[in-house]
């Protein structure tokens, strides 16, 4: 066992009868005990089909009880979990499923289907019943031999073993591993515990994707390891956000600027109950007037944070009231050493701008693919982000060194959009690059040069390319800006120049807004 799945079970093991987790769903509490009951099941089922230490187990599941039993169990047996987004289309979930080897499948309906008719892999699933209305799946007829399994990682002990894993995309175009220890998300949960003071009496609503890691780490174990009770959403819903909250009694909520720029436009709503202490804003930039506005409107603190997938989420938040909480700041390091770099890897004074750099117990020391170590140096991560910190310890982003497209906290590779949209006949060439938009922080601008054979009017390349679009990748990548231009402006070995693609915007010959 480790720190971390003890503090869960003692935890779990404390007042049994006290509520912890409501399913918004089915309008539905669990006991503690039923919790554990579940976990137990869960684990028996998970023991047969011969999951052991170092396993992956993939959930591909929406927000749901379920998912979260599952989790659970998986984590109690030491395995890994690596949670997907449970909407993406056939063929991510194709790559997914072959890159690797699945002990335990949990899946989204859709992807059973997908799964069951045998469209992602050579190999052939089978599923074995969870329960009466949910099947796990495991590959049918495999021998359960480390041969075939192989671990992700040989640990020393429980504390180094890998218990999550998630993809961060590059900027080379492949998604990056990031394998998180038992001890680095443990590191993590005490940070996020200590920095927001939580305890017994808190309840928080999760509504962010826990195939997220802020969903998986801040709201979700931060509050098991906490003592506190979850109300679960399916997904986010900003006509039913307050009447959650006032429900439920809900002291405390992570959300994505996003979900806080949608609660700003509707009508109606007022001051936020008095036991909601804070809005914690988190996975993208907020605009600092959207963060003004919504304390203003609904006297309920925003505190703003900064993390990464690396960190295994939090690097940076602001201090609760009636501390400072500076708009526009990410807010001070807790539990990590920060430092802001020069291009030449030496620490910079306050308020110079540089590379935020970082090292602690919850950050990752490498990526699990060899070729992939160019971000640590020196004892340091790189995160590739900009900014600076001011005298009193507060950090500010200005940008980012990487080419990543940020959208709501999904980070997207322009690289993986340029790929299936080159596979198009007529495409000569295209650049993904991020454009602004006050929702969502960024969203994708495609600019596409066509080939010399393509004579139809522009407008049906175009929505050839949405569809193409809307058919090889998830919802959150689709470009909301695609343009038809004659020529890209590239470097003399022929590499996109990014800065200079988004001021493409401003002229390009035609735009379809999806």
């Amino acid at each position: 066992m480790s720190q971390l799945t003890d503090l869960i079970e003692q935890k779990l093991n404390e007042a049994t009868d006290k509520q912890i987790i409501k399913d918004l769903a089915t309008d539905e509490w669990l006991t503690k005990q039923e919790l554990n009951d579940k976990i137990a099941e869960a684990v028996q089922k998970l023991q047969e089909l011969n999951v052991t230490a170092g396993d992956l187990v993939l959930i591909s599941r929406e927000n749901t009880v379920e998912h979260i039993i599952v989790y659970l169990a998986a984590l109690k047996l030491r395995a890994v979990i690596y949670a997907v987004n449970p909407n993406m289309t056939a063929a991510e979930l194709g790559d997914i499923i072959n890159a690797h080897q699945y002990a335990a499948l949990l899946l989204s309906k859709n992807h059973e289907q997908l799964v069951a008719d045998h469209k992602l892999s050579p190999l052939t699933f089978e599923p074995v019943a969870l329960t009466s209305k949910l099947n796990l799946w495991t590959v049918s007829g495999q021998t359960q031999t480390d041969e075939l399994r192989p671990k992700l990682k040989a640990p020393t002990n429980d504390e180094s073993r890998y218990a999550i894993l998630l993809y961060t995309s590059g900027t080379t175009g492949k998604p990056k591993g990031v394998g998180l220890t038992h001890q680095q998300v443990y590191a993590e949960v005490q940070n996020v515990i200590s920095a927001h003071r939580l305890n017994v009496e808190e309840t928080t609503l999760l509504c962010m994707p826990l195939f997220h890691i802020n969903a998986q780490v801040i709201a979700f174990l931060s509050t098991i390891c906490s003592g506190g009770q979850i109300v679960l959403a399916q997904k986010f819903s900003a006509s039913r956000f307050w009447g959650w909250i006032n429900d439920n009694h809900v002291t405390w909520v992570s959300a994505a600027p996003a979900m806080i720029s949608i609660l700003l436009k509707r009508d109606g709503e007022g001051t936020a109950p008095s036991y909601l202490r804070f809005v914690r804003s988190a996975s993208a930039p907020l605009a600092p007037t959207f963060a003004q506005e919504f304390e203003k409107r609904f006297n309920v603190p925003v505190i703003q944070s900064y993390g990464m997938t690396e960190a295994a989420s939090q690097i940076c938040v602001n201090p609760l009231p009636p501390l400072e909480h500076k708009v526009g700041s990410v807010g001070l390091p807790v539990g990590v050493e920060l430092q802001i770099m020069d291009a030449d890897d030496q620490p910079l004074p306050h308020n110079q701008i540089g590379e935020i750099c970082i090292r602690g117990a919850n950050v990752v020391t490498e990526y699990i693919e060899a070729l992939n170590q160019d971000d640590f140096r020196n004892d340091w991560f790189h995160t590739g982000d900009v900014g600076y910190q001011d005298v009193d310890g507060y950090v500010f982003i200005v940008g980012r060194s990487k080419e990543l497209i940020n959208r709501s906290g999904d980070k997207i590779s322009p690289y993986e959009i340029e790929d299936v949209i080159d596979q198009l006949p007529f495409v000569a060439q295209a650049a993904a690059v991020g454009h602004p938009d006050d929702l969502y922080g960024e969203t994708v601008a495609l600019y596409v040069m066509l080939t010399e054979d393509a004579t139809q009017p522009v407008g049906d390349y175009i929505a050839q390319i949405k569809d193409y679009a809307q058919q090889k990748l998830s919802r959150f990548k689709w470009p909301t800006i695609i343009a038809v231009v004659d020529e890209l402006p590239t470097s003399a070995t022929g590499k996109i120049q990014r800065t200079k693609v988004k001021q493409l915007v401003k002229n390009h010959q035609l735009a379809l807004r999806n």
